[in-house]
């Protein structure tokens, strides 16, 4: 289910308003006033927008109420007007044009607006990309316009440690565009192992905390990441289990989130993949 879509009657009534919460905004529909002049009064929204209904205290709010479905072979049709993708594309590209901005290249990476039901066992990562919702879809849309490649990557973390509610500032992490099914024990560090051939890992570390940072544990390449939105860790948030090898083999987690990305080389080479 991603969505649902509920239709007011027109009964006389007063109260019983439509309330909606989203990454902490608020907005509300009178359904009273709406169904006034005899017209029936629709409303429609994604499962993962907080809602309630206020207090009906006269009448009758009489509504029908429908549970949306995706159908296999569709895809989000909704988009932000024009005027809201030129803003936003203006802005990107006002910032790839500055010979500051990753100099030598990086990842651009965007945290998801909604929820998605995802379970790393099942999930198929990319099967999820023609059903992005609202400004997820419109990202998408944009980068493509623009040049650019945009894809959804889980996001592996070596722990889940947070520092005042948010992620740890200098933490490494592996990028990855499947989730992995680690099936043998984990001999070294579980970043490292992500990044073996047969995975495709990158890794990546936050580009505003620790400029000097080119390699990691063994040596492996890191690369810079700049969070272009927030990451909303709890949002898409996963664990995976693995073994991990020392004296004896036990039990260990990698923590994860679902994040848009996409890769851009240095000035003057920043569509690498068009």
């Amino acid at each position: 289910m991603v969505g649902s879509l509920v239709v007011v009657l027109p009964t006389k009534h007063e109260g019983g308003s439509l309330i909606f919460r989203h990454r902490g905004q608020e907005s509300k529909v009178d359904t009273a006033k709406a169904v006034s002049d005899g017209r029936s009064c629709f409303v429609a929204f994604f499962s993962d927008v907080e809602h309630e209904v206020s207090e009906v205290t006269s009448g009758y709010r009489v509504t029908l109420t429908y549970n949306i479905f995706m159908d296999k072979k569709a895809s989000y049709p909704p988009h932000a007007s024009a005027e809201q993708t030129e803003a936003l594309r203006s802005s990107l590209m006002a910032i790839l044009a500055d010979k500051a901005f990753l100099p030598e290249g990086g990842f651009l990476g965007f945290g998801l607006s909604h929820v998605y039901p995802i379970n790393p066992l099942t999930t198929e990562l990319q099967s999820l990309i023609p059903r992005l919702k609202g400004t997820d879809s419109t990202l998408l849309r944009m980068f493509r316009n623009i040049g650019l490649s945009l894809s959804l990557r889980a996001v592996y973390t070596k722990t889940n440690e947070k520092h005042n509610g948010q992620p740890e500032r200098n933490q490494v992490m592996c990028l990855l565009e499947k989730f992995p099914k680690v099936t043998n024990e984990v001999e070294y560090d579980i970043l490292s192992y992500l990044c073996r051939k047969d995975f495709g890992g990158v890794l990546v570390y936050n580009c505003g905390d620790i400029h000097s940072l080119k390699y990691y544990e063994d040596d492996s390449i890191c690369f810079p990441i700049a969070w272009m939105k927030p990451r909303e860790v709890e949002l898409n948030h996963f664990e995976s289990p693995y073994i991990v090898y020392g004296n004896q083999g036990c039990l260990d987690f990698v923590y994860g989130e679902v994040c848009l990305v996409a890769r851009i080389g240095g000035p003057g080479n920043r569509f690498l993949d068009s």
